[in-house]
Formats: structure tokens, C-alpha cells, sequence
């Protein structure tokens, strides 16, 4: 039993998990926006992901809430856009 408590104790801090917060923490790019409207795409470009509802495709920054992306970056622009930039 000893072993086994040992082993885990070995395990867990050779490979930490991450919390939400961690993984969310300065994952925000100021460089990129934070959502796309890509209605001629059917994928969402490198480091963002689907969050479709309907027909278009919308893509938001992997890791980067809307909180997070204001803290960091300031404005948020809400408008919808087929424009990005990478």
C-alpha cells in the first residue's frame, strides 16, 4: 500500500496537472482577435477553436476567455469579421 501511495505521490510530480486557471493564464494573443465569423470556411485557422452553433463558422482563441482577452488586451471587438489576421 505504501508502494502504491509512493508511486502516485512519483507520478503526480513528474507530470502536474494543469488547473483551468493555469492552462487558461497568458494564453490570450493581443495580436490575434479573440473571435472569428468565417462564413467561407470550414475550419478554423491555428490556435483557435470551433464554437459553431449554426451554418458559419466561429473560432474562438484556444485557452482565452472574454475576460481574459479584456484584462489583457483591452477592447474587445465584438463586431463580427471575415477578416483575420495571423
Amino acid at each position: 500500500m505504501k508502494a502504491a501511495a509512493l508511486f502516485l505521490a512519483a507520478l503526480a510530480s513528474v507530470s502536474p496537472i494543469t488547473t483551468r486557471q493555469d492552462w487558461a493564464q497568458n494564453t490570450c494573443d493581443c495580436s490575434k482577435k479573440l473571435h472569428l465569423t468565417l462564413p467561407e470556411l470550414r475550419v478554423c485557422p491555428e490556435g483557435y477553436v470551433d464554437v459553431s452553433v449554426f451554418w458559419d463558422v466561429e473560432c474562438d482563441q484556444i485557452g482565452c476567455t472574454k475576460q481574459d482577452y479584456s484584462a489583457k488586451c483591452g477592447n474587445i471587438t465584438t463586431s463580427p469579421s471575415n477578416e483575420y489576421d495571423i
